[in-house]
């Protein structure tokens, strides 16, 4: 499945859809707010800033793309509809590197690690 494939999933009909970190991803917060997310998998580690650091913490749980988005929205106080296309974004790069895990409700598409995306 390719990352646009995932983030469709995600962002598609499906209302019951929802992401999470992958379970070899981990955040090591900044002074700044923003944070090292550490890829166990890869031993890999990228900086995100406080607003995408707010988003990964929420991805600790399973919750939908509109979850993001309302989460986002309350964090940088602005309109809902305008955080829409960065929360989506962010979604569709992490799961491009594999740091995401998609569940559909009832069927765990197994969505995580560079070869699933």
């Amino acid at each position: 499945m390719t990352a646009s494939d995932a983030y469709a999933h995600v962002a598609g009909e499906s209302s019951r859809a929802t992401i999470r970190l992958a379970s070899s991803i981990h955040l090591r917060e900044e002074p700044d707010g923003g944070a090292l997310v550490v890829d166990d998998r890869t031993l890999t580690a990228a900086r995100i800033n406080r607003s995408a650091h707010v988003l990964f913490q929420a991805l600790g749980r399973p919750c939908t793309l509109g979850d993001l988005v309302g989460i986002f929205a309350d964090a940088v106080k602005c309109p809902v509809g305008e955080a829409f296309t960065p929360v989506a974004k962010l979604v569709e790069e992490a799961a491009r590197l594999g740091w995401l895990e998609v569940q559909d409700g009832m069927l765990d598409n197994g969505i995580s690690g560079a070869a699933g995306l």
